[in-house]
């Protein structure tokens, strides 16, 4: 759904294709021009133009995909997505020219679960809880390697 924030009205719907599935862990890309749904139960994620107001694409990202989020590095534009069933986060380029996105690189996580993550302010690091490990894996987003885990 669109929401008008103002009226609080719902201005539109947007047609999730079933294979997707429903998805509870959504982000909005910092440039305003996606939003990606992550789909634990089917393992997908979409990615939505909110230019267009429909599906750009759906990616096959895996078994339990969790959340998504954004980080710009050097000028260039990427997603991140955990992906629980495979304890791995995927990174994936986000073409400036508006293409679908393209998988770039997996992270093995040091534990069970990666759920949650969030980029540091200076997009240099990427954090992700570890749903099951009841830990937190520290991502040097440079080197796309896990630097730290916490509590050691």
């Amino acid at each position: 759904m669109v929401i008008d924030t103002k009226t609080q009205t719902i201005t539109n719907r947007i047609a999730i294709p079933k294979q997707a599935g429903g998805s509870a862990d959504l982000a909005v890309t910092p440039d305003g021009k996606e939003v990606w749904l992550g789909q634990p139960i089917t393992g997908h994620t979409t990615v939505i133009d909110t230019d267009k107001l429909d599906v750009k694409t759906v990616l096959e990202t895996g078994p339990r995909t969790n959340h998504p989020n954004f980080v710009t590095l050097d000028g260039v534009n990427y997603a991140y997505v955990t992906v629980g069933g495979e304890n791995v986060t995927k990174v994936f380029r986000r073409p400036q020219d508006g293409s679908n996105p393209v998988q770039v690189d997996t992270i093995k996580n040091s534990g069970v679960g990666p759920h949650g993550i969030w980029p540091s302010p200076d997009n240099t690091q990427v954090y992700v809880v570890l749903q099951k490990s009841d830990a937190l894996d520290v991502i040097d987003t440079a080197t796309r390697k896990v630097i730290k885990t916490l509590p050691d």
